[in-house]
């Protein structure tokens, strides 16, 4: 999921997926 947490970098909390991979990586980033 490496493309996810790049994307959450960019744009946190912005992406479709909604997952707790996103949630994840932007509370990291």
């Amino acid at each position: 999921m490496a493309v996810v947490a790049v994307a959450t970098k960019t744009r946190p909390r912005c992406l479709p997926t909604g997952g707790p991979e996103v949630e994840d990586a932007g509370g990291r980033a």
